[in-house]
């Protein structure tokens, strides 16, 4: 059996079409999956970034009222009392800005925990003076902070 010219040719040329096409499919595919690998890579470090910020955040705040509470029990602070009080609103407003900021970064549990966190520092302050809110404020911060963890933790496996 022997092939004329025009089937030969018309072989090779499919042949090259197809290996063509295969190698266009398979660039194709292997792009898509190495991007799709990129941007979760990506995304779990936004998360990561986010969870350390509000774990930063609550430990700040943490330390400050440990801080408060060991000037008013008696024992010298690092810094003048008013000075504590500055870093404490500081630290306020910095909690609710990595939570404003990463709110559609972390899960949702996150935010309904840092909601919390924040409607018992206003419970916590409402109309009494300082010295006397400290211990639910540590309590709020305290569990808050644990919280966050326990969500940081599974939310980033």
């Amino acid at each position: 059996m022997t092939l004329s010219l025009t089937t030969l040719i018309l072989l090779v040329a499919g042949t090259i079409a197809v290996s063509t096409l295969a190698a266009i499919l398979a660039a194709r595919l292997t792009l898509r999956a190495a991007a799709a690998q990129f941007t979760s890579e990506r995304w779990w470090e936004r998360k990561a970034d986010a969870y350390s910020a509000l774990v930063h955040s609550l430990h700040a705040m943490r330390g400050y009222v440990q801080t408060l509470q060991d000037v008013h029990a008696g024992t010298p602070g690092p810094m003048a009392e008013e000075h504590l009080k500055v870093q404490w609103r500081h630290g306020r407003e910095e909690l609710a800005r990595a939570a404003a900021q990463h709110a559609f970064v972390i899960h949702s549990d996150a935010a309904t925990e840092l909601d919390k966190v924040a409607g018992a520092l206003r419970f916590a302050t409402n109309g009494r003076p300082h010295p006397e809110s400290l211990p639910g404020e540590a309590e709020a911060i305290e569990a808050g902070l644990r919280r966050i963890r326990e969500i940081a933790a599974r939310d980033l496996r």
